[in-house]
């Protein structure tokens, strides 16, 4: 059973879906979910948002919490919506550590080969390297 469960999402279509996810396991076990947003880069880049992010606009970032908010109220679920700024896979894993969290939720954008070795894979970190479990949504 999980009590904590964090799901980390950047906006894309799969971290829709984890997101989904994430309310749908929240649901089953009545309990409270956090949502987190990682804005890759450091203090000094913290006004503008990271150029592979989909929420770069303002309006794409309220359009994402409006969604949140109808899944919430789908699966009658209460959240907490988190921001930070740095290396995504990092804050993940802080955000996850800081809070006890028991499940980290996260969609898997299905690079090949080569971009994994060149980009890296924000899921491939947090599952090496989170202390809780991982489920990897496709």
């Amino acid at each position: 059973m999980y009590n904590k469960i964090l799901a980390a999402v950047d906006g894309s279509k799969q971290a829709k879906e984890a997101l989904q996810k994430a309310f749908s396991t929240a649901s089953c076990y009545r309990i409270p979910l956090q949502i987190l947003h990682v804005k890759e880069g450091d203090d000094k880049t913290k006004t503008s948002w990271h150029k592979r992010s989909n929420l770069n606009k303002l309006e794409d970032r309220q359009e994402f919490l409006r969604e949140i908010d109808t899944m919430a109220a789908k699966y009658n679920i209460t959240h907490k919506v988190h921001f930070r700024v740095g290396n995504p896979a990092e804050e993940i894993i802080r955000h996850a550590n800081e809070n006890d969290i028991e499940l980290i939720v996260v969609g898997s954008r299905g690079f090949n080969r080569f971009q994994k070795v060149v980009l890296g894979s924000v899921s491939s970190k947090i599952i090496e390297k989170a202390s809780c479990s991982v489920l990897v949504v496709k």
